[in-house]
């Protein structure tokens, strides 16, 4: 089942669903998910996260009738997720390329898409156990997180020890190659969740559900 339309039937079995985002790029997949929040007529919570300040007016323009309309429960955080707390060294892709930053230095990357480049930049970064405890979510389930990080996905699990065993399903994703220092495959991803189970591999992006929760 194509990931949206998974997430649409994974929303619409609660009536109150937690969703976080991160690595919103553009904006686009955020304003799809909002748009299927939405249409379910259930409560929502939506966080998302994009540290390219280059990208900030378009994921706004996208979402504006969400902040404007539900700010309470929509909020977006010029942050990166990561395994530490404060200020981080950012790698910002070119325009060609904007979704190819990472709180990762670029390695094997560059090799694939000769004509891409990165300038140093610094972010402010926050673990996702700190962002949970900032939002008062300790008790809350969080039904669904959207990863899209760009090698980070270990800063993510590092940073999110507490909060994952509150994931129902996270989807992320992969690569099994070396695209940023120190990027880890799926292999790894999963020894490290082993309270998750794979749902199903897209090629390039995996959907994850927590054996512990329903």
């Amino acid at each position: 089942m194509e990931i949206l339309e998974r997430f649409k039937q994974i929303v619409s079995t609660k009536e109150l669903n937690t969703v976080i985002e991160m690595g919103a790029c553009d904006g686009t997949h955020s304003r799809i998910m909002l748009d299927i929040l939405q249409g379910t007529g259930k409560k929502y919570t939506y966080h998302l996260f994009e540290p390219n300040a280059d990208l900030l007016i378009s994921i706004v323009d996208k979402i504006q009738y969400y902040l404007t309309s539900n700010g309470n429960n929509v909020k977006f955080y010029n942050e990166a997720i990561g395994a530490t707390n404060g200020k981080t060294k950012f790698y910002k892709s070119d325009m060609n390329y904007y979704g190819s930053s990472s709180i990762r230095k670029p390695k094997k990357v560059l090799e694939g898409w000769k004509d891409m480049t990165f300038k140093d930049a610094v972010v402010d970064v926050i673990t996702l156990d700190s962002h949970i405890k900032r939002s008062g979510f300790q008790e809350r389930i969080i039904d669904f997180i959207w990863a899209d990080i760009q090698g980070a996905e270990v800063d993510l699990i590092k940073g999110g020890t507490e909060a994952l065993k509150k994931v129902r399903y996270l989807y992320t994703e992969y690569v099994n190659a070396e695209f940023y220092e120190n990027q880890i495959g799926l292999p790894e991803i999963l020894e490290l969740l082993p309270n998750f189970e794979l749902v199903e591999d897209y090629g390039g992006d995996v959907l994850l559900k927590n054996k512990n929760l329903q």
